[in-house]
């Protein structure tokens, strides 16, 4: 992700906006007032929780020991994507600058998903594709990176960035996303 000063704005993923400070997807992020109170209260813009089609209505907090260290996951929103869709709109009718964090189960998925969230929003995207579980950390391949961002450029033209975990093949898993965003 490119970051250019200019003049008095900063421009992140086509946003212009008065500083480079980004709150990032979490629990602050998955209520529509703490995404306006953030921004209204200085932050230049807002990843939202990440928004997924199987999202389930409880999960918890988990802390997995990788071997890199430790992982920290709140898994996904617990908005269903039609919500966020909705609350997409509205953002941008109010001109917020947010960033949608978007994850589904396969490429195809994903890509779908874009494609929706560029129908009524002209945010850009935060690809949640490497933030893997403890349970599948080991299958975060370049290819699987690759194929994800891939499938992501295929259906929309929205600016996006991969969110990638820390991990085996990380320098060849960021030169993947970087692939498979370029390609049209």
């Amino acid at each position: 992700m490119s970051t250019q000063k200019a003049g008095d704005s900063f421009e992140i993923l086509g946003l212009r906006l008065k500083s480079p400070v980004i709150v990032g997807s979490g629990l602050l992020s998955d209520q529509p007032r703490n995404i306006r109170q953030l921004i209204v209260h200085g932050a230049a813009a807002v990843v939202t929780k990440t928004i997924f089609p199987a999202c389930r209505k409880t999960h918890a907090e988990r802390i997995y020991s990788i071997q890199t260290g430790l992982l920290n996951n709140t898994t996904y929103s617990k908005r269903p994507v039609s919500e966020w869709l909705v609350l997409l709109s509205e953002f941008k009718r109010e001109g917020l600058p947010i960033i949608a964090s978007i994850h589904a189960r396969t490429p195809q998925a994903l890509g779908e998903l874009a494609a929706q969230v560029a129908e009524v929003s002209d945010c850009p995207l935060e690809l949640g594709i490497s933030c893997l579980h403890a349970d599948d950390v080991e299958h975060d391949t370049p290819e699987r990176v690759e194929d994800y961002a891939q499938a992501v450029r295929e259906q929309t033209a929205s600016p996006f960035a991969v969110k990638l975990s820390l991990g085996a093949q990380l320098l060849e898993r960021a030169r993947s996303a970087e692939r498979g965003g370029l390609r049209r």
